[in-house]
């Protein structure tokens, strides 16, 4: 039996600590790959082998040094910006196929922060607005973008493993692997009931 719901992560050791702690039900797996362009291809390939009812996109993430989010924090994505999308000028990135996406899913009771986030994949980061988003990651433009695409419900879920510009050794990847480990499982109790509830309605 296909699952219902497929959890897509950019690496296997993201979501290790979830998979230790409980069985993912009738949830499915997909390894996507870093980047927005692994991540495009195998999200349309899931949905076109799979044809799940809801893709989840989980993974840890950057936050910007003026957001109020710290290390360990989880959110919800609500809208993801293609912030690299340009060229130089000179010295300065100007912005030219930025395109932002939202994210029409949202459930109204969400258990997590819903945030702005930017989708880089590194060389712009430095020089991308930073004024609308929260957090930055580099696949959620991609996932917005192919989900949209196919009118197949999704939820981006980032954890927060460090400040946007430090570097890779400073990452707390263990602690927030492990905060995104207990909000898949309260995201999920929250999919299934959002579940239960339509499928009582179409029944009656």
């Amino acid at each position: 039996m296909k699952p219902e719901i497929l959890l897509l992560v950019p690496t296997l050791p993201e979501i290790e600590p979830f998979l230790r702690r409980q069985e993912a039900g009738s949830c499915g797996l997909v390894v996507t790959g870093i980047g927005p362009y692994r991540c495009a291809a195998a999200t349309q390939e899931a949905i076109m082998r799979q044809r799940p009812r809801m893709l989840i996109l989980c993974g840890i993430a950057g936050r910007y040094p003026d957001s109020a989010l710290a290390v360990g924090d989880t959110v919800l994505v609500g809208s993801e910006r293609a912030a690299d999308m340009g060229s130089f000028e000179g010295r300065e990135f100007v912005p030219k196929f930025s395109e932002l996406y939202g994210c029409p899913h949202i459930p109204t009771n969400t258990p997590l922060p819903v945030v702005a986030s930017n989708s880089v994949s590194g060389a712009a980061s430095p020089y991308v607005d930073r004024s609308a988003a929260q957090i930055e990651n580099m696949e959620g433009a991609a996932f917005f973008d192919v989900c949209l695409r196919e009118r197949v419900p999704f939820w981006e879920l980032r954890a927060i493993s460090n400040t946007v510009g430090e570097p890779f050794g400073q990452w707390n990847i263990p602690q927030a692997t492990d905060a995104l480990a207990r909000a898949i499982g309260r995201l999920l109790q929250t999919a299934e009931s959002t579940y239960r509830t339509a499928r009582s309605s179409d029944e009656t």
